[in-house]
Formats: C-alpha cells, sequence, structure tokens
C-alpha cells in the first residue's frame, strides 16, 4: 500500500526530499519495508544534528502482519540513549510488581 497509493504520506514522512524508490530495492516482505523505513528516518534525523535512539517491541497483534514495532526518540540537548536506559528500567520495575 504504502509504496502504491501511500506513496506521498511515505515521501512526507521522510521529509518530502527523499526517494521512495530507495525503499522498494530488493523487498521481500513487510518486516523488511518497515525495517529499511525506520532507518531511513534515523539517518535523516541523525543528519539534521539530533541524537537518536530506538527500541525494538514484539507486536502480539491479530490486526497487523509485523512482528516487531519499532520507537524511536530523538534530542538536540539529552543523550536519549540514557532517556530510554532510564525508561526501560522503570518499565522492567513495574512488570515486576505485577
Amino acid at each position: 500500500y504504502y509504496l502504491s497509493e501511500g506513496r506521498d504520506k511515505v515521501r512526507k514522512f521522510l521529509g518530502g526530499h527523499r526517494s521512495v524508490e530507495r525503499l522498494e530495492k530488493d523487498l521481500e516482505s513487510n518486516a523488511q519495508f518497515y525495517k529499511r523505513l525506520v532507518q531511513i528516518h534515523q539517518n535523516s534525523m541523525l543528519a539534521n544534528g539530533l541524537n537518536g535512539s530506538t527500541s525494538v517491541h514484539k507486536l502480539d497483534s491479530g490486526l497487523m502482519e509485523m512482528p516487531w514495532y519499532y520507537i524511536g526518540l530523538f534530542s538536540k540537548q539529552f543523550s536519549t540513549k540514557a532517556i530510554q536506559q532510564d525508561v526501560e528500567a522503570s518499565r522492567n520495575v513495574q512488570f515486576d510488581l505485577f
């Protein structure tokens, strides 16, 4: 869908100047498409001078054919790795309570 009908949405997500054709090379699955989309977006953020941190999480949904989802955090002033580690530590503590 995003390589045909939703092409403009992907182009806008990538900043309007990126080529969607770059995403189409050697794609074998939706998972590869989304992984490549995340990588291109992260590289764009790094090129704009932002610190970046992404994490991958398992997705258990009958609504989507994706085995995981990505969360990205980008900042110019703060260490995104430190923020992500704090969030992960607090999430693990909360799970331990239940």
